[in-house]
């Protein structure tokens, strides 16, 4: 499952989102892992 955030406000979904990264950066670094590659994706 992948992380998922929402808010009252577009500024508030955002910094909820920025949030979640920093903490899976976090998580990563503890357990030695690489970031996954990041993937672009268009509508």
């Amino acid at each position: 499952m992948q992380p998922v955030t929402h808010g009252d406000t577009y500024q508030s979904a955002l910094q909820n989102g920025l949030e979640v990264m920093d903490e899976l950066i976090l998580q990563f670094r503890a357990e030695n892992k690489s970031l996954p590659v990041v993937k672009l994706v268009s509508t």
